[in-house]
């Protein structure tokens, strides 16, 4: 009985907090939001005796929200007709149609045996005349910014016909005149790399340097170029200059030590200073660790080499040859290899010295490769500044 009390109690409060909520929504002008509200509790059903409250604020909320919507289509029309206009006609009349369904799924409604007034309107034609002047517009806007010949108009062009594809997909011409659009909005990159160095660069790290086909999928209205073509309107210049590629001699030294350890070999029997064995309570010999001393002879070899890179990237607006954008980047990278051999016990040594330092060296790197490798380094640094100058 208490659980019961308990929940009737809660139905109560949760239904007048929404009554509450709805009349707070109506009250500051959201009348959607307080209708959506009216229509669920409706659609739940409410006692008898708060019907008359419930559907009269169901009534004011639709009623209110479709006027408001047909005062700002009023208003619309006054304006110049463009894309705007008709977009915002369109959605609007979208809207009054969904409200109007929505109320239209629980009518007819009634109240002390009078059915309650829920005006409803055809909006089908409005919402299709809209539509299409919508679309109509797009595409003519397009067309008059394809006049121009302006990357930023194009690319406007491009996503009006972008939103008119949203609309109607197969509208006449559209395929056409939207890759237009895409190419004329595309800014085109020539990527060059000037080695001033006095150091030939690896041939592989060259054209790693220059690829750019994973950039150039990412950035959608850029196109990055390795060679110059009179066929091409060129936005930009980006000049990878290599100031300086230094490869230090290899370098090798050794290193000479020797170590010792006292180990467990085998047993004898304990003896006091007299040179007597020493026994235990019941008379037995007494039996304790025997100790000698073994060596090793370490020959350690210590291999060097690195490899430094100095370069400068200079993006360079190709019409006015104006500095856009410059950024100086280095990259450095060492090879270094640690090997050893020994003479004598092993066991002498500590127990990780091999597993820390093998026993055969690795082969120093040729310049070519020290500088390929530095080149990993140089090259993310280069492709990750062209990413961040062209967003």
């Amino acid at each position: 009985m208490k659980k019961l009390y308990i929940l009737l109690v809660l139905l109560v409060f949760v239904q007048c907090n929404s009554y509450k909520q709805a009349e707070k929504n109506l009250n500051s002008g959201n009348f959607d939001s307080a209708l959506d509200i009216m229509l669920n509790k409706k659609v739940k059903g409410i006692k008898e005796k708060h019907e008359s409250k419930w559907i009269s604020l169901l009534q004011k909320s639709y009623l209110k929200a479709n006027e408001q919507d047909k005062i700002f289509i009023s208003r619309q029309n006054q304006t110049e007709n463009n894309s705007e206009k008709y977009k915002n006609l369109y959605y609007t009349y979208l809207k009054l149609q969904e409200r109007q369904d929505k109320v239209q799924k629980l009518l007819p409604i009634y109240h002390n045996s009078k059915q309650v007034s829920f005006p409803t309107e055809e909006y089908t034609t409005a919402i299709q005349n809209n539509k299409k002047k919508y679309a109509d517009n797009l595409y003519q806007e397009a067309e008059n910014l394809l006049i121009y010949n302006d990357v930023q108009k194009a690319r406007d062009a491009y996503y009006k016909l972008v939103e008119l594809e949203k609309l109607y997909p197969t509208y006449s011409n559209l395929y056409f005149i939207k890759n237009k659009a895409y190419e004329k909005g595309i800014s085109h990159v020539l990527v060059t790399i000037k080695n001033t160095s006095n150091t030939i660069l690896p041939v592989r790290l060259e054209q790693e340097l220059i690829d750019f086909s994973t950039l150039s999928q990412d950035k959608f209205w850029y196109r990055f170029h390795t060679r110059k073509s009179i066929t091409i309107n060129f936005q930009y210049d980006v000049q990878l200059n290599l100031n300086r590629i230094f490869v230090s001699p290899e370098q090798i030294t050794y290193n000479n030590f020797s170590k010792e350890k006292e180990i467990i070999d085998g047993w004898e029997y304990a003896k006091d200073r007299n040179g007597k064995p020493i026994v235990d309570s019941l008379g037995n010999k007494i039996k304790v660790d025997k100790y000698r001393t073994i060596y090793a002879e370490v020959k350690e070899m210590h291999q060097f080499k690195e490899a430094f890179i100095d370069a400068e990237i200079i993006v360079v607006d190709s019409k006015t040859k104006a500095i856009y954008n410059r950024n100086r980047i280095d990259s450095h990278f060492v090879f270094e290899d640690v090997s050893a051999i020994s003479r004598g016990d092993k066991r002498a040594l500590d127990d990780d010295y091999f597993r820390r330092v093998k026993s055969q060296p690795i082969p120093i790197p040729p310049s070519e490769q020290m500088i390929y490798d530095c080149g990993q380094d140089l090259k993310y640094k280069f492709k990750d500044f062209i990413a961040r100058s062209f967003d």
